[in-house]
């Protein structure tokens, strides 16, 4: 399992997303992606991401498994479902 965590360059919830990432990926396999970049059009047109942050739990075939958008969830909750 791994965690995909999709910002912006100018969010206004970047300082915190950022914060949350770094607690994170001490244990976890954590992917952040900035939006701004060309390359991360192709996955907000997959997972459909139109808010940030935006964070997905994804199997290693990129098959989603659990997704919050728009705001950060607890913590907790995202290391249960990284822990499925």
């Amino acid at each position: 399992m791994k965690l995909k965590v999709y910002t912006k360059e100018f969010d206004e919830n970047k300082r915190e997303t950022l914060e949350f990432v770094e607690e994170i990926k001490k244990h976890y396999d954590v992917e952040l992606i900035n939006l701004d970049g060309k390359e991360a059009a192709a996955d907000a047109d997959i997972y459909n991401i139109y808010s940030t942050p935006t964070l997905l739990v994804v199997r290693d075939d990129g098959t989603e498994t659990e997704c919050w958008r728009g705001s950060l969830p607890m913590l907790s909750v995202v290391k249960l479902a990284l822990n499925r």
